[in-house]
């Protein structure tokens, strides 16, 4: 655990984080989260309403709204990145997982990428989550895998890694259990190309998960 509170966890993200997801290019083809990406694009309906957790500068908004037809809202704690979300095409507001400022079943999906690793308490923003999801209405999230997260070195701005019985527990408690299902997603085809010494060491990079999906539905 990196944070002591959740004012701690937004402060130092507020103050320093600027990770910039479109200017990284993140989702693209040849970049190597490219199945992560298509995990969102893939599970969300077409013409869905969508409120986007931790929209950054819109990095998952903007393919939502290009390819699926989307009306999406993003919230993230850091205002820079909001504005930066707004000028490449995505809605979007300052605002916390863990308090949305929407009523109660209103939307129809709810999209998470890589966020609840850096919250102080995740189970706030899961609970927020099926709170503002109509019924039927679907949560996705993705987070870094179990298999591979490395609980000694938190990554950058990470509070905590997960383990599969505490991401199951704490999705559980909020959606029906039958509607919880878990996915991993590897790197791309052409980065595992690019770094593997040989075609067989490709072959095993692409089947090892590098980020854990979760698709939740709400009853």
């Amino acid at each position: 655990m990196k944070y002591k509170s959740k004012d701690e966890a937004i402060k130092d993200h507020v103050d320093n984080y600027r990770s910039d997801g479109v200017k990284k290019r993140k989702g693209m083809p040849d970049q190597r989260d490219f199945f992560r990406f298509q995990f969102f694009i893939q599970s969300v309906p077409e013409h869905s309403h969508v409120l986007d957790v931790g929209c950054n500068s819109g990095t998952i908004g903007r393919f939502l709204i290009a390819q699926n037809n989307c009306h999406v809202l993003g919230i993230d704690v850091v205002p820079e990145l909001v504005e930066k979300a707004k000028r490449n095409g995505t809605f979007a507001i300052v605002g916390e997982a863990e308090n949305i400022n929407m009523p109660d079943n209103h939307i129809d999906v709810v999209t998470c990428g890589e966020v609840l690793e850096h919250l102080y308490d995740p189970e706030i923003a899961i609970k927020e989550a099926h709170r503002v999801l109509k019924p039927n209405g679907i949560y996705l999230v993705t987070v870094p895998h179990p298999d591979i997260a490395n609980v000694d070195k938190l990554g950058d701005y990470h509070q905590q890694d997960f383990k599969y019985n505490q991401l199951y527990e704490l999705f559980t408690k909020y959606f029906n259990k039958d509607n919880v299902h878990f996915g991993g997603i590897p790197w791309s085809k052409s980065y595992c190309e690019e770094i593997a010494k040989t075609k067989e060491e490709a072959n095993i990079l692409l089947k090892t998960p590098q980020w854990l999906g979760v698709h939740a539905k709400k009853d």
